[in-house]
């Protein structure tokens, strides 16, 4: 994803609100607490642990399905690499949505900062 493109400039016309920073430990599944209503986000994940790939977790979508007690996983797992910022725009249009984070080494900690986009009126 580009920060210019011929129809958004994701700079100059969205305020990026940080949702989330905190460090996280272990290997588990890690929920985000928030819910998030806009499809694009901005995610930089921070690691000493680093993997051959120089990937320092794994990002993926979530929907509560409260009918059935639990979450289902609505989009692809995104790989988060170490210490890059990546901006990441869900197009499935699903809102509200919540985020599923889960460290690419087994063993260490990872520092994760969210922001979503909102935009400019």
């Amino acid at each position: 994803m580009f920060l210019f493109s011929e129809e958004s400039n994701l700079r100059d016309d969205y305020l990026w609100n940080v949702r989330f920073n905190q460090v996280l430990l272990s290997d588990k599944n890690h929920d985000i607490p928030r819910v998030f209503t806009s499809g694009t986000i901005a995610v930089l994940a921070s690691t000493t642990n680093i993997n051959p790939r120089n990937i320092a977790g794994y990002l993926i979508q979530t929907v509560n399905l409260f009918q059935l007690g639990g979450i289902a996983h609505s989009s692809d797992r995104y790989a988060l690499p170490n210490k890059i910022p990546r901006v990441i725009v869900f197009e499935n249009g699903i809102s509200p949505f919540t985020l599923q984070f889960r460290l690419a080494f087994p063993i260490g900690n990872c520092t994760l900062k969210i922001w979503e986009a909102v935009p400019k009126v």
